[in-house]
This record gives C-alpha cells, sequence and structure tokens, in this order.
C-alpha cells in the first residue's frame, strides 16, 4: 500500500535526521499524500493536471515529496515517477536524498552537470561540484525515477524524461512553479544580427537566409506604422507565409539555448506565424517598439503534483482550467513583523522610476548608500542580514556582490549581510539564519511581457479583443492585473521567506524575523494580510514623506504611520486634506479603510465650533495584528 510505504519513509527521513514528525509536520505530509492520490487518480484517469500544494516555504513539502516517490515505486509494480527541480544543484540534492529512499538500478539524473559525455574535469569547472552520478540523456526512459530540470522536460528531448519504457510515467512532481509562457522579445536589429549568422551557417542564398530577410523588412514596415487614433501601445501581427521557420532545420536552431539570439529570433517568427505575436510601440512615440512573441510550452501531464509555496497567491490558478488545488496546512506570522518603508526624495524623486534611475551613476550610487544605511539603522550587530536588492547594483560594484554568510562575508559594523537580487534565491534555505531581510524595490517586469504571459495562459493569439483590454499605461483589465500582482506578490512572499521565518515550529509558527519592504503603498496596505496573515505590521514615517498633499493615498498614509492619536479637520487642511469636501470619497476608499483597520482609526464627525470632525486611534494600536478590514469607517452620530 501507498499509504503505509509513504509514513514507513517519512519516519525514516525524520529519523535520519535526529527528528520526529511534529503535528504541522504531519499535515504538510498528508497534503503531499493526498496531492500524490489525487494525481495518481489523474494518471489513472489519462486527465492533464497539476494538482497543487500550497503550503508554506520550509514546511518540508520536497521531502515528503521524494517519500512519496520512493512509496509509489515500492508499493506499485511498474509505477515510475520524475521530480523536476528549477536549478541544477537543486536537482543534485534531490538525488542524493532519493538514493536513500529508492534502489540505485531504479533511478537516474540528467542535467549539464550529470552528462556523461562530458569531461568531469569540465564539470568540475563550470558548476562548481562533483556530481553524484552521471548517465546519459538516452537513459533516462529505462529508469524508474528520474531527476531533471524545469528547462529539459520543457524543451527538445523533454519526451525522454517523461516516458519510462514506451509509457508516460505515473508520477510528475514538480518542486517549484516553473515558467508556464516563453516570452521571446525582440527588436528589428537583433533580426538582422541574426539574418547575418545565417549568411555563415546556412549559406547566402539559403532559404534560412531569404525568411529572416523577409522578416526583417516585414518588422521594418510595422516599425515604421504610425499609431492608429487613439494612441494605441499594442499591435497584433501575423505573417504565416515564411515557411523555413516551420522547418526541421528552423525548429533545431529554435531548440537551442533560449536566451541566444539565433533561438529568440527564430521562436518569435514562429509565433508570428500563428498569430502569438504583437509589436510593443514605445510610450509616447508615434513609430517603432519591440516585438514580442510568446507560447506556452509547459507540459500538462496526467499524474503531476506542483510544490509552490506561492501558488495560491500568483494569479494563474484564476486563469487557466489545468490547476487543482490541494488542501494544504498554512503558516502562522505571529513572530514576523513586516515594515513598509520608502526612500527619500532626493534619492528617488516622487515621478522617477527606480529601474530607469539605476542605469547611471548619478542615480545608483546614492540609491545604494541609502540601502547600506537603512539596513544599518534597522539590525543590530551580530545579525545575520539577507538583503535583495535589483541585480545592477550587484554587477556594477555599488554594493558588494557577496551572496553567502560564511568564510568571507561581508561585515558591515558587525553584521553580516549577504545580497542577493530579484530573480534570484527561490527554493534556496541558504539564508535560513537572517533575523532581519530586507526587499528593496520590487521585481517589476515590462508591461509587454506580462501582457504577453496573459495571452500565453489563456491560449489566446494577439488578435483577440484582449489584447485590446489591455492597451493603455493605467489598463484596468481584470485578468492583466492579476498576473502582474500574482507575479509581485509572489516574489515578495517567497524571497521574504528566506530568513529565519521559514524555520517552522512544531505547531506551525514560522521562526522570528524582522521584515523591511518598500512595495508599492497601496498594493502592500490590500495584500499584506494575504501574505503574511498574523504578522505585525508597521509603515514608517518615510512612506508617509513621500506621499505628501492631498488625496486618499496621502490621507492614508498619513493614518498609517503617524503616532498621533487624534487627527482634526483643520489639521488635516494643513497638509492638504479636506474632510468638509471630501469626506464621503476619502472614507470610502478602500486604502483609507484598510489604513483605518492597521492602526484602530475611527471617525468621528463635527458638532459645531469647537468640535471639528477628527479620526480618533486607539490607546495601545499604533501597530496591530490586523485581521479585521476596518475597525470602523463611518463617521459617528
Amino acid at each position: 500500500m501507498v499509504t503505509d510505504a509513504f509514513w514507513n519513509l517519512a519516519e525514516k527521513q525524520a529519523h535520519d535526521r535526529d527528528q520526529t514528525l511534529s503535528p504541522f509536520n504531519k499535515e504538510v505530509a498528508e497534503a503531499v499524500l493526498n496531492g500524490g492520490f489525487a494525481a495518481l487518480e489523474d494518471s489513472f484517469r489519462q486527465s492533464p493536471r497539476y494538482q497543487v500544494i500550497s503550503a508554506p516555504t520550509g514546511s518540508g513539502k520536497s521531502s515528503y515529496a521524494w517519500a512519496l516517490v520512493g512509496a509509489v515505486v515500492q508499493a506499485e509494480a511498474d509505477s515510475s515517477a520524475l521530480f523536476l527541480c528549477e536549478t541544477i544543484h537543486q536537482c543534485e540534492d534531490t538525488y542524493r536524498e532519493l538514493t536513500k529512499l529508492v534502489p540505485p538500478e531504479h533511478l537516474a539524473i540528467w542535467t549539464g552537470a550529470h552528462d556523461a559525455k562530458k569531461p568531469l574535469e569540465d564539470i568540475q569547472r563550470d558548476y562548481g561540484f562533483e556530481p553524484s552520478a552521471r548517465f546519459h540523456a538516452n537513459d533516462l526512459p529505462n529508469k524508474r525515477v528520474v531527476v531533471a530540470t524545469h528547462a529539459f522536460y520543457k524543451g527538445a528531448r523533454g519526451r525522454l524524461a517523461m516516458e519510462y519504457r514506451g509509457r508516460d510515467r505515473t508520477l510528475t512532481v514538480v518542486d517549484e512553479r516553473p515558467k508556464e509562457v516563453s516570452v521571446f522579445d525582440i527588436d528589428q536589429g537583433d533580426v538582422g544580427k541574426v539574418r547575418d549568422w545565417a549568411i555563415g551557417h546556412f549559406g547566402g542564398e539559403s532559404e534560412a537566409v531569404r525568411a529572416l530577410r523577409a522578416l526583417h523588412d516585414y518588422l521594418g514596415d510595422a516599425w515604421e506604422i504610425e499609431r492608429s487614433e487613439g494612441g494605441k501601445n499594442f499591435r497584433a501581427l501575423r505573417r504565416s507565409d515564411l515557411s523555413w521557420f516551420t522547418s526541421l532545420e528552423a525548429r533545431e536552431v529554435s531548440a537551442g539555448e533560449g536566451e541566444q539570439l539565433p533561438a529568440r529570433v527564430v521562436s518569435f517568427a514562429q509565433a508570428l506565424s500563428t498569430g502569438y505575436a504583437f509589436m510593443a510601440r514605445y510610450e509616447g512615440s508615434s513609430h517603432g517598439g519591440r516585438f514580442v512573441g510568446y507560447r506556452m510550452d509547459l507540459p500538462i501531464m496526467p499524474g503531476t503534483i506542483l510544490l509552490d509555496a506561492t501558488s495560491d497567491i500568483d494569479g494563474v490558478s484564476s486563469l487557466v482550467p489545468w490547476r487543482a488545488a490541494v488542501r494544504s496546512p498554512q503558516v502562522a506570522y505571529d513572530n514576523l513583523s513586516v515594515s513598509l518603508m520608502a526612500p527619500p526624495e532626493e534619492v528617488v524623486g516622487p515621478k522617477q522610476r527606480l529601474v530607469p534611475l539605476l542605469q547611471s551613476a548619478k542615480g545608483a550610487r546614492p540609491y545604494a548608500e541609502w540601502i547600506m544605511e537603512t539596513v544599518l539603522a534597522n539590525s543590530k550587530p551580530g545579525e545575520k542580514v539577507l538583503a535583495v536588492v535589483h541585480k545592477v547594483l550587484l554587477s556594477h560594484d555599488y554594493l558588494p556582490d557577496v551572496s553567502e554568510f560564511g568564510e568571507g562575508a561581508f561585515d558591515l559594523e558587525g553584521r553580516s549581510v549577504a545580497f542577493i537580487h530579484w530573480g534570484y534565491g527561490i527554493g534556496s534555505n541558504r539564508w535560513k539564519e537572517a533575523t532581519s531581510v530586507f526587499l528593496f524595490g520590487e521585481f517589476h517586469v515590462p508591461k509587454r511581457a506580462t501582457v504577453a504571459t496573459t495571452l500565453g495562459l489563456l491560449d489566446q493569439p494577439a488578435g483577440s479583443p484582449r489584447l485590446k483590454s489591455m492597451d493603455g499605461p493605467n489598463s484596468q483589465d481584470d485578468l492583466l492585473r492579476l498576473v502582474r500582482d500574482g507575479h509581485l506578490l509572489r516574489w515578495e512572499k517567497q524571497l521574504a521567506m528566506r530568513g529565519n521565518a521559514r524555520n517552522i515550529s512544531a505547531d506551525g509558527v514560522c521562526g522570528h524575523q524582522r521584515l523591511f519592504v518598500t512595495s508599492e503603498f497601496s498594493r502592500f496596505m490590500k495584500y499584506r494580510n494575504t501574505l503574511f496573515p498574523g504578522a505585525t505590521f508597521h509603515v514608517d514615517s518615510s512612506v508617509q514623506r513621500r506621499k505628501t498633499g492631498g488625496g486618499a493615498k496621502g490621507l492614508a498614509a498619513l493614518l498609517a504611520s503617524t503616532d498621533a492619536h487624534r487627527l482634526t479637520g483643520p489639521e488635516l487642511r494643513t497638509v492638504g486634506i479636506n474632510l468638509n469636501k471630501d469626506r464621503a470619497r476619502l472614507l470610502a476608499n478602500p486604502v483609507v479603510r484598510q489604513a483605518m483597520a492597521l492602526r484602530g482609526w475611527t471617525y468621528h464627525c463635527g458638532g459645531g465650533r469647537g468640535k471639528p470632525s477628527c479620526f480618533v486611534r486607539a490607546e495601545g494600536a499604533s501597530v496591530s495584528n490586523d485581521n479585521a478590514e476596518v475597525v470602523s469607517a463611518r463617521p459617528a452620530a
């Protein structure tokens, strides 16, 4: 029986680590087992679906999934399993753990670092470790259990991992959310470079060169087309008569490394041939822009489990029919304090966007100095601190490119500080001793990439009405906002949980940690309890200083950050907030109501001269565990 084998292996894992299965461990293990049974049912019925387990970061999902793989192979004759990880190092760790649970003759691993064709010394030089085992890719279909990367699974040779002796694998475990949609973002100059490459590779009169010349001309014509009336930024594209791009020769080019320019350009052309491409015109320009193709290329196979702590907030489950949520335990964040901060306006101006600002030393250096000052002011000597920043600050040496706490760690006046960048670190426990974590900025991607991802998840060509609804700088398209916010929230929560908060107690409470974020104020107020239920929240006065002036955001920032316990109408007028004129609109605003709930404010209507309207805050409510929507936002009689 799978159940008995699973619990035996889970107990063995705990024993080998000198641990016992706590009540919370058992809840997580039960969720993985239930997800496994649902996936096995999907496999039996040939229902392509992902059973999604969103148990929290640090809860042991991966360990129990290893036990599940071992149990299925042990209990079910002729069963097979595939375990997919995001990185090569994670694959190596998984292989080592599975050798304790699966007979070695049934087990194989294949990544660039585990390729039997490569000399060992080359692997050690390129990847920095000696692999536990090496195999040929063609060995995989004959092994009952295989470990591979997301990229290999999605690539041209993915079928080698998906099948065991000519049949689809019984169980597939995907550890961490893979990239579902590939986006190919190019300009006309890229096509010219690949055309020149193709002349040397295929010959000047080849079909490949003729197709690339035609593509170059087509994009040049699109570049010159005026914006249609109304200033639309996106224009759907389709060109299906360039047959070389669908040839075997072209497919071999596109199957190369996705970041290589020939593969990216050819993949764009393949998307263009089916109408899954559009032009994203530059803001404020009547000509030109980027050309974006997209393709949903994640295999959706029967018998699949997805392990991802943020799958409940990433927005994808609301868009696709192939995700099914498995009931999963959630951690309590009672030991987490979260502070929202903001850089001063002399460092990042009121209208400045952070990414362009950091492209020059004039903008990057003051921002990096503010980061160091902020870490120093909000941590203590002897602490281990994790700081997440934009990659450009590390690659250009504005901040130390040091990501470890061990030997060679960066010392900041007695603090051991590790710096990593957005887009990196999900799934790692290397910084689990950090008691303070700082998230500077957010992981924004260009809007065109979010549009392409949304359309890809929906499996809709660019010519669909959805593209029009996503146009404009302030598009209110619900699905676009869902994907955009889901991406930002996923990265915020995943990297916030790299520190001590991932050390979860026996009863499901996170470890003690202080978290400092600089996310957008309205989004923070809207989603803070979704991200970290039970945490203590604080809005720093630096946020209010950036939100000076009238309006709902200005009032909300003041209510969320001030130390005052009473704010009268006349006092608020001095900062541009007119309660007599705008009271109903302000009190109905969701951000204002969230700020009132966070700090325990109530609003009282004035009663004539000497009794002005005012906001009153209860004593002891300066920082709260906020689980209520609002304390009181209605005018008192």
